[in-house]
This record gives structure tokens, sequence and C-alpha cells, in this order.
């Protein structure tokens, strides 16, 4: 049975303001291998993944020219040149009923936003979503509950979380998404440097573990975590893209690592080397979307289905590129029409 929600609000405490841009102006007197020479003459803290990143998102310049290639061995004398734009000021993370997609007594299902962790972190002041849930659940009910997770989303990954509500849930849920049962569908953002993808492909690359320092990047390898996302084209725009994204493993940044290593790296993701503008504007996030979830009701065996409304930021860069708002409906026909003239491969 369905609970309508109140309309308690819980807010967020103001965050530490913004750090200001990072900028950077060198010449080098001997030859250097590019990330080494930044990394040098930035302040401490910088790792080299970080760096990195910094690297492929285009925003070193050499004798005025980006440079994509961290192992670039600069010349004597070269010019180099850092401009790494300060964070957008990020709107304070709230919690109210609208976040809510469904309710009953034994399911919870959340529409998460972006910038909000999923759980606590090592900054004890940082809003975090299961904190503002249960600060909103005690408002509005005077109780938290039961909370079972099953679910954990990217930081400024949007869209469907599922959680349990009782306990009797858990078994059920646990069985769903062992078997691989739980159908999810992301929609992804991202940029071709290379070949036009298929309509449709799959990925089954393994993933090496995250690398610790300055993000939790992961790489394609060899004898790493067995991983396969299935990719569907829904529109394009020149060499953007709008993906449909459905993962069958589960492993951390599976989606991002998939598409960066077939040279589709998702918009806004400077990690994996995706840009940071586009069309003439910046892409404050990874323009990843938790669109969809398909299940069956752990307890009364019921096929459900759960979307998450687009976000304005998703929805503004898809106007922004001419990409139409075209995904496919829940219990259309799985043919989609060709968004290609013709296809070029698997991508590289």
């Amino acid at each position: 049975m369905s609970r309508r929600p109140d309309s308690s609000r819980i807010r967020t405490p103001q965050g530490a303001p913004d750090p200001a841009e990072l900028s950077l102006r060198f010449r080098v007197a001997d030859p250097e291998r590019l990330d080494e020479a930044l990394r040098r003459r930035l302040p401490e803290g910088r790792s080299r993944s970080r760096v990195r990143s910094w690297i492929l998102a285009g925003v070193v310049r050499i004798e005025g020219r980006p440079v994509r290639n961290p192992a670039w061995v600069l010349p004597p004398g070269s010019r180099v040149e850092m401009r790494v734009p300060g964070p957008s000021p990020q709107p304070i993370p709230t919690f109210g009923p609208e976040r809510i997609l469904h309710e009953d007594e034994d399911l919870l299902v959340l529409d998460k936003p972006a910038g909000l962790p999923m759980h606590a972190n090592l900054d004890p002041a940082r809003p975090h979503l299961i904190g503002l849930l249960e600060a909103f659940l005690s408002a509005r009910d005077g109780r938290v509950g039961y909370l079972g997770i099953h679910q954990r989303l990217d930081l400024e990954t949007t869209g469907v979380v599922l959680l349990a509500r009782s306990p009797q849930a858990n078994p059920g849920l646990a069985r769903q998404f062992e078997a691989r049962q739980v159908h999810k569908s992301y929609l992804a953002l991202v940029r071709s440097s290379g070949q036009i993808p298929p309509t449709d492909w799959v990925e089954e690359g393994p993933l090496g573990e995250p690398l610790r320092k300055g993000g939790p990047v992961r790489r394609l390898e060899q004898g790493g975590s067995p991983a396969r996302t299935s990719f569907r084209v829904l529109a394009a725009s020149g060499r953007v893209f709008l993906l449909q994204a459905s993962p069958q493993t589960g492993r951390k940044h599976q989606i991002r690592a998939h598409l960066a290593g077939c040279g589709l790296p998702i918009l806004g993701d400077l990690l994996y080397g995706g840009a940071r503008r586009m069309a003439g504007m910046p892409v404050p996030r990874p323009m990843l979307h938790a669109w969809r979830l398909e299940l069956r009701h752990p307890l009364g065996d019921v096929p459900l289905c759960f979307e998450a409304p687009i976000p304005p930021d998703f929805r503004g860069l898809l106007d922004r590129l001419g990409l139409p708002r075209v995904w496919q409906a829940p219990g259309a026909g799985t043919k989609n029409p060709d968004p290609h003239h013709g296809d070029e491969g698997r991508p590289s």
C-alpha cells in the first residue's frame, strides 16, 4: 500500500566555499614528461591520476595548443599553460517528498540528486543521502524505521536508488540482485573522438582495482573483475551521442570505465577524460543518470518498473546540443530507429 509523504523538507547546512580556479604557466629548460612537469610545479596534494585527468580533459596547452597525452615529452624551451576553472557554485542539496518515487511497507525508491554522496565520508559536516533521508523520515513519521541499502550511485550520478523498508524484503531483493534479475538502465551523454559507435553493442572488458590516490579511476585489465554492459544509441548529433547503458554486473564506475575504454568518455567526467565544455557551455558533472529500474516485488512477486525524471542540467545540455529527448518507454518494442546513416563498427 502506497503512502503519500507530507510536505516536510530537510535542508543541508551550507558547505565551505568552492576553491578558486587553478592556473599554471612555465617554460621547461630540459626535456620532461608533461604529467611529471606539472606535478612538480603544482601545489602538493595533486596526485598523478588527478593531473592525468586534467591533461585528458584538454586544459593543458603547449605553445598555445592543447595536448591530451600525459606521457608527452616536452622539448627544452616549451611554454606550458594550464587553467582548471573553479567549480561552479552548487545549490544547497535538499531532500523533500518529491524525491520519493515509490513507497510501500517493504520498498522505498528515491530519486538521488547530483552532488550528494550516498553515505557519510571523511568530512563529518558533508551532507549525504542516507543522512538526509533519515532526518526526513524522522521529521515526517517521528521515527526512521528500517532501511536496507541494495544500491549505490556515484557522487555526481543522479537517478533511481532502491532501499528495503522491512527486514522481510531483504532476502528477496538480495536474491534478485545476485541472480542479475534486476534490470538497470542508465542514460549517458558521450562524445566520440574516433569511430562512430554501432546502434547496439556490448562491452565485456574486465576492470582492474580502483586507484586509491587521486580518485578511484578504473582501467580495463586482463585478469580484472568480470564486467558486462550493453549499450544502445538513442540519438546522435555530430559526434555526441545519447546512450542507454544496461549493466549486467555491478562494478564500481563500470559504465564510466567501459565507455572511456572504448573512446566514448561521458561528458563532464574528468576522471575518465570527458569534455568539461560542450556547445559553448560548461558541463558541471558527468552526464550519467540512473533512469530506470525493473524488478519484481520481493514479497508480492509483482513486476515493478521505476523511472527517475531527467534532471534539468541533463535536459538543458540535450537541448543545447540539438539532441531529441527520445528514449524507449516501458513496454515499447525493442527495435529502435537507427540514429546513424550507417554504422562504422564497434568503438575502438
